[in-house]
C-alpha cells in the first residue's frame, strides 16, 4: 500500500508539470521527500537555497551515525530539467559536509 500512495503522489507531481507548464506550487514537506516548483521566494517555492539547507539537514543525520567515520551515501535522480541542478547542488552540499557522494545518474 505504501508503493501504492508514493506512485500516486508522483503522478500528481508530474501531472502538475505537464505541457513544460508548472503550476503555483506550495513546498510541500513530508515523510516520502519535499516537492515545489522551481524558483521563487526560498521556503515558499524550491530554490537552491531550500536545496542546500535540506542536505545540510540530510548531512547532519548521517553524521550523527556514529558507526562509520567516513560516511557515503548514494543519490539519483529523474529526467526532469531541473534534475542536474538539483543533484549538483544537494551533491556539492553533501561532499562539503564531509559524506563521500556515489552518483547512480539517471
Amino acid at each position: 500500500m505504501k508503493s501504492i500512495k508514493k506512485l500516486r503522489v508522483k503522478i500528481i507531481v508530474f501531472d502538475i508539470f505537464a505541457n513544460n507548464k508548472p503550476l503555483s506550487m506550495t513546498l510541500i514537506k513530508s515523510i516520502s521527500g519535499i516537492r515545489g516548483t522551481i524558483g521563487g521566494n526560498p521556503g515558499d517555492n524550491l530554490t537552491p537555497v531550500d536545496i542546500v539547507k535540506f542536505a545540510m539537514a540530510y548531512a547532519s543525520l548521517v553524521k550523527s551515525n556514529k558507526v562509520n567515520k567516513h560516511p557515503k551515501v548514494v543519490i539519483g535522480r529523474d529526467a526532469r530539467l531541473s534534475g542536474p541542478m538539483i543533484q549538483s547542488i544537494f551533491q556539492n552540499t553533501l561532499l562539503c559536509s564531509g559524506i563521500d557522494v556515489i552518483d547512480l545518474g539517471l
